[in-house]
Order: structure tokens, then sequence, then C-alpha cells
């Protein structure tokens, strides 16, 4: 990376520290899991949450009715458009509608009119519907002097509705719908990047972070990921209301494809907004978001030849030749088929896993065509398994070279390490029978 480059991408990084918000707790859901709250006692509505169906929100001043719904498991604003609600607004507002804040009216309530409580007039109506059909209402009217609480009226009690609640359910429309860039929250595992102009981009995630897997395999450099944090928690500033505008073709700039398993959002980036294909509205465009599809290549390939974390991996695998032995932590140590091993053994494992961690890029080369020398896996189970692993390769070609690769990498590097030297010596010390 040139010292230019460095400077831009040090000061681009100063600007994402913001978007790292995602791990939120509502953003590793999806958008129809609402945390329902208990029933209680106490609370301002006295039916069951887990039967509630829908609930309708009217502000007579301002001539807003909001419907949301619960329909095959999944919530919905329901009018005036349809679309998703925004899992904090929503959580929050049954929380206050099946909560305790509030208390009974003060006598001097009693003896005056409706509208001198301002319920002729209200502020806000709620019709709160169950599975049953039965119906629940709440009517909140004038605002205390003190604007600690407004009265409200539940049935035909009347009681004091505290302000700050009542600022929870009595939103504008654009507060209940979902801002989330998508709705796969923090479980993202595949991102694949087609711009228009440029080279296509596709990233994993693994036990150990996040590679790329094309156009070359490499760990993710440990400065960007930031910026791809900052993409997949992203959330957007406004969401149209009007149906998906015809998009001039030459106004795109990508698609993004964002992968949870087999569940899929694909991302239309277009200059002016992005398309979903969760959603029927465009969504507004902060290019404070999408800062990590502008970076370089360059800038996105990590100098290490593998994505690892020492203090993760509980077990190792060590292959040379025909021979193999399988080794998990032990205390301070290393140990085999629980016997410990003898100090100088234990020291080179704990070396082993140190060039794991910081063996770099050195000259690059074709990747051998024969079977590797030896190999070594990095696990995080108490058993080596290469699923979900990562690990080494290594060759010495016919210069006397020493040459090592990722188990799935696609290119060899020339080492300064001489593995098989020291795997070799290792199997040398070890009884024969624990190889």
């Amino acid at each position: 990376m040139t010292p230019t480059r460095l400077l831009l991408f040090c000061v681009l990084l100063m600007g994402v520290g913001g978007g790292l918000w995602w791990l939120a707790s509502t953003q590793g859901e999806a958008p129809n899991l609402i945390e329902l709250p208990e029933a209680t006692e106490d609370a301002l509505l006295q039916g069951d949450p887990s039967l509630l169906r829908r609930i309708t929100l009217e502000e007579p001043r301002y001539g807003r009715t909001i419907v949301l719904g619960l329909e095959e498991g999944t919530w919905r604003i329901l009018e005036p458009i349809i679309d998703w609600p925004e899992p904090f607004a929503l959580s929050g507002a049954l929380q206050v509608l099946f909560g305790n804040d509030w208390t009974e009216g003060p006598a001097e309530w009693r003896g005056q009119s409706e509208a001198d409580l301002g319920l002729d007039s209200p502020a806000l109506l709620v019709e709160a519907i169950y599975e049953d059909g039965t119906s629940e209402y709440l009517t909140v009217g004038a605002e205390e002097l003190s604007g600690d609480g407004r009265v409200a009226k539940r049935g035909e009690e009347l009681i004091r509705f505290r302000i700050p609640s009542f600022r929870k359910i009595a939103r504008p429309l654009n507060q209940w719908r979902d801002h989330r860039l998508h709705s796969l929250g923090a479980g993202v595992t595949d991102v694949l990047w087609e711009p228009t102009v440029g080279t296509p981009l596709a990233l994993k995630k693994g036990g150990s972070g996040w590679s790329l897997t094309d156009p070359i395999v490499a760990p993710l450099e440990e400065r960007a990921l930031p910026f791809l944090l900052t993409l997949l928690g992203g959330r957007v500033d406004g969401l149209s209301e009007d149906p998906i505008p015809e998009m001039p073709s030459d106004q795109l700039e990508g698609v993004l494809t964002l992968m949870k398993g087999e569940q899929a959002v694909r991302l239309e980036i277009h200059r002016v907004g992005v398309l979903s294909d969760e959603r029927d509205f465009l969504m507004s465009r902060d290019p404070a978001n999408f800062r990590f599809l502008t970076l370089e290549l360059d800038d996105l390939i990590s100098s290490r030849i593998l994505q690892l974390n020492p203090d993760r991996i509980a077990s190792i695998r060590v292959v040379s030749g025909s021979q193999q032995a399988d080794f998990r932590r032990s205390g301070d140590g290393w140990a085999q088929t629980n016997q410990d091993l003898e100090e100088k053994s234990s020291a080179f494992l704990a070396a082993l896993l140190q060039y794991g961690q910081t063996l770099e890029r050195g000259e690059e080369v074709d990747l051998p065509s024969g079977d590797p020398a030896g190999q070594v896996i990095y696990a995080i189970s108490r058993t080596p398994t290469t699923k979900g692993s990562v690990g080494l390769r290594w060759w010495v070609d016919g210069e006397g070279r020493n040459l090592v690769a990722a188990l799935d990498g696609d290119r060899a590097y020339v080492s300064s390490v001489n593995f098989a030297l020291g795997v070799d010596s290792m199997f040398a010390e070890l009884p024969q029978a624990n190889r």
C-alpha cells in the first residue's frame, strides 16, 4: 500500500467508527422477530400480548392513522402503506402498551368534562385487537401543565399516562418504518459485489474472520474490516412512500448480494438510491455506508497469509508425508492423546501457531501441482478437522526454496521458514505410538 493510499485509507477509517452500531441487540433479528413483553396484572392493556394481532394508532389532530398487524407470524405496517416496522419502535410500543408506566388519575379530573381533559379531541386513539376478536381501547388527551403526563382514558377509567411513553407510540410514519439496509442482521456470511465497471468481489466469513474468495483467495485486511461492518450494518435515512420508479440503466453502479446460509438479499446500488428485493420502496443512499465498495483491491488484501486468532485455537493437526499427529491445548502448553509433550515439542507447536498468525506473503509463485510435503491445521474445536479450520501447506521446490500456501489458497509464496525440517525433527522426537 503506497503512503498516499495509506493516508487516504486512515482518513476514511476515522469516519467509519460511527457506523459500527450494527451489533445492537435487534440487529441480529429478522424484521418479524419482535420482542414481546410479559403479561402483568397492572399492565396498561389487560390482554395477553402473545395474542395481539392488530394495533391501530390514530392521531386525529394530524389526520394520521397507522395500522400494524401480525399476519402469518410477521408484523407489518398495513396502513397507510404496507412495509416492515422498525423493530426498536414496535418493541418499544408493545413494552409501553403492556407495561405499567401509568398511574390512577387524580380525583379532581373526575369532575371535569371530556372537553376540559382534551378527550373529545384526543391526541391519540389506540385500538388493540386480539386473536379471539376482542378489543381494548385507550384514549389520550391533554398534557398536564407540569409536562410530566397526559390525561388518558382506559375504558371508563381516567389514568395519568407519562409523556415519554406517549411519545413511543405517537410517532410519524417514517419512524415506524424499518430503516435497516437488509434483514439478515449480524448473521451475514457471504458478500458478493458485482460493479457495472470494475472487478467483481466476493468475501466469506469463516471461523477466523472475513476473507476474500474472488478475485483472489486471501484474508481481509484488518483496516478494511470496519468499512465492511459499516456496510453490513448500514441504515438508510429515508424511504420513499411511492412505488419504485423506473431507474435509468446508466444510474446503476452495481449489485450487492448478501447471504446468510440459504437466505439472500439482493441490493441494486444506484446513484440516487438503493433498491432491495425485500422492499417495495426506493431507499436513500448514504455514501458513508458504502465506502467499502470504493476501496482498491490492494487495500482489501491482508499482508498475512492466514486470518488466524491464536487465542481461539484449541487443537492443531500436523502432517508430514504419511505421518500425522493431533495436539490440543493443555494449560500453558500442548498435549497429545492426554500426554503432555516435552518442553521442546510444546515450544515448537507454539511457534507453529505464531507462524500461522504472523506469516506474511513473500514472493508469489504458482501453486505447486504435487502433494505438499506437509501441512498444519489450526482448529477451534478440541479435535482437529478441516471444516471451519485454517492452515498452511508447504513444499520444497527443485531450487530448494521453501514454499507455503493457505489450505484453500490458490497461490504459493516463498518463505524463509523451513517447515519441513522443523516438523520432521518434531516427529522424530515423538513416541511412535503417538504418531
